[in-house]
C-alpha cells in the first residue's frame, strides 16, 4: 500500500495529513467522459481493440502502415439508429470517399464503419475525430 503525507499550514503551525489512496474499480475498467464508444481497427489483416479513456480518446494504434488502407469500426451501444456520425480527419491522410471529412450513420446494430488511408511517405501520429451530438472522441494511429 502506498502512503502519501502532506503538510498543511495551520494558523498556529504546520500539521500533517496522511492518506491511502484505494481503489473502487477494477485495474482495467476506466471512467469514461460522455457516451459509451467502442472501436475496432483492422490494419494489414491484424484487428485491434483500443479501450477509451475517460476524456474521450481510444489507446494509441502503432506500427499502422502508410499508403495503406484501414478499417475502422465504431460502436455506440446506447445511441440510435440514424443517428448522425461527423469523422474528420487532424493531422492529414484520406477517408473511403476521398476527403477529409465525412457523415455517416449509425445502422441497425447501432456501428458505423470507414476506411482511412495514411499518407504514404509521412509518418508519425494521425487523429481521428469521430462526433455525436456533442460527444466527441478520438482515435490516435501511430503510422510507420
Amino acid at each position: 500500500m502506498c502512503r502519501r503525507a502532506f503538510f498543511l499550514p495551520a494558523l498556529t503551525g504546520l500539521s500533517l495529513l496522511t492518506f491511502s489512496p484505494s481503489f473502487s474499480q477494477s485495474p482495467t475498467a476506466r471512467a469514461v467522459d460522455g457516451e459509451r464508444a467502442t472501436c475496432k481497427v483492422t490494419a494489414e489483416g491484424k484487428e485491434r481493440l483500443p479501450q477509451l479513456n475517460q476524456i474521450g480518446s481510444f489507446d494509441q494504434i502503432s506500427n499502422v502502415p502508410g499508403g495503406k488502407p484501414v478499417k475502422i469500426e465504431c460502436s455506440y451501444p446506447n445511441g440510435r439508429k440514424d443517428d448522425n456520425v461527423v469523422i474528420s480527419l487532424e493531422d492529414g491522410g484520406k477517408l473511403d470517399n476521398g476527403k477529409t471529412v465525412k457523415v455517416v450513420h449509425l445502422d441497425d446494430a447501432k456501428k458505423f464503419a470507414f476506411t482511412f488511408t495514411a499518407s504514404r511517405n509521412n509518418p508519425g501520429i494521425y487523429r481521428i475525430t469521430i462526433r455525436k451530438g456533442n460527444d466527441e472522441k478520438t482515435i490516435r494511429l501511430w503510422v510507420d
